[in-house]
């Protein structure tokens, strides 16, 4: 289903839709422990200040990578696990929100593939180019 997306959603639409599999840590560990199955943990900038993916390059370089996947690892799509901020975190829940972030370091250790995408993008509100040099002045992106 991550391929047919359009665009990122917000998570509550995500999971209103179904698209959400893994809600807590013992259905991820489950998920991981099948042989066969693989996760990807995408990285990426916004490129608005209003939504993550305003252009709908980054998807498209996301959507790339999971057909890479497949192809790499010999499986299906359904057998990969695709993790992106904005539809994987709550947006409209503050408190919400700030436990899934603290959560990130559970599921990435979980997911056997990190991709960063950053394919060159104007931001939509400053006129910058974000990229994987931007990509990189990010403090968190370089610990």
């Amino acid at each position: 289903r991550f391929l047919a997306l359009e665009e990122l959603p917000p998570h509550e639409e995500a999971r209103h839709d179904h698209l959400l599999i893994l809600d807590n840590f013992d259905i991820a560990l489950d998920f991981f422990t099948d042989p066969g199955r693989f996760g990807v943990f995408f990285s990426h900038q916004w490129t608005s200040v209003a939504v993550p993916d305003h252009s709908g390059l980054q998807l498209a370089a996301m959507k790339a990578s999971v057909e890479a996947l497949v192809q790499k690892h010999g499986c299906t799509v359904d057998d990969i696990y695709v993790w992106v901020d904005y539809f994987s975190i709550p947006q409209a829940n503050c408190i919400s929100k700030y436990n899934a972030i603290l959560s990130l370091p559970v599921y990435v250790s979980l997911l056997e593939n990190f991709v960063i995408v950053a394919p060159d993008v104007v931001h939509a509100d400053t006129g910058d180019v974000c990229n994987m040099e931007s990509y990189m002045k990010r403090g968190w992106c370089r610990a």
